[in-house]
């Protein structure tokens, strides 16, 4: 579906990163899971953009449709996971699975330059290369330190999951700016209260 048809705008289409890792950002670059759902990666040159952004190699060559369909079905998989995890609940074994083949291939194994400072990618670097790094990182999300602080922002208009990576353990928002929006939803309340008693 185009983005007109959707009536998508350039603000909906933009990348953020306010979920804390690489599997779970790969999960917000589906927009609005619980609300409207449409895909930020529309097409290779965008999904080997977004792998740029987020500091992992980009896929040699033309992705395929195929291609971006494994994507799409690492990111359901991570998301179905994240979310029985926010819920309390037993992940799907499905989800649990395909992470797992998902994670099954190799990695592109980047070496450090004579310089010291900058790496060497591989000239080749395959999908399911770089899914494998993606589905990695939901392994070691899930299983590890920071499991139990795997989190939905509690604004009720973000669905963003996010990992709680803070010293004290306590944060309610994927991001500042939620909880700027909270904080001036509720003082607006408050102000209409106090003019409106009863």
């Amino acid at each position: 579906m185009s983005e007109e048809k959707q009536g998508l705008s350039e603000r909906d289409l933009r990348f953020n990163f306010r979920s804390g890792t690489p599997a779970l950002f790969l999960v917000e670059t589906f927009g609005e899971w619980t609300r409207r759902r449409y895909d930020r990666i529309q097409n290779g040159q965008i999904w080997n953009d977004w792998l740029s952004q987020i500091g992992l190699p980009t896929v040699s060559g033309q992705v395929s449709q195929e291609e971006l369909e494994k994507m799409r079905d690492l990111r359901r998989a991570i998301y179905g996971v994240a979310q029985a995890r926010v819920k309390n609940l037993p992940p799907l074994p499905t989800d649990v699975r395909a992470i797992n083949q998902y994670a099954e291939h190799p990695v592109p194994v980047t070496q450090l330059q004579a310089d010291g400072r900058t790496r060497l990618v591989p000239e080749t670097v395959t999908q399911n290369q770089v899914l494998a790094l993606i589905a990695r990182d939901a392994v070691e999300l899930f299983s590890g330190q920071y499991a139990e602080r795997i989190r939905e922002c509690e604004s009720h208009i973000c669905p963003v999951i996010f990992v709680d990576r803070s010293r004290r353990g306590d944060r309610h928002w994927c991001s500042t700016n939620c909880g700027a929006r909270h904080a001036t939803a509720r003082y607006r309340q408050r102000q209409q209260n106090q003019e409106d008693p009863g």
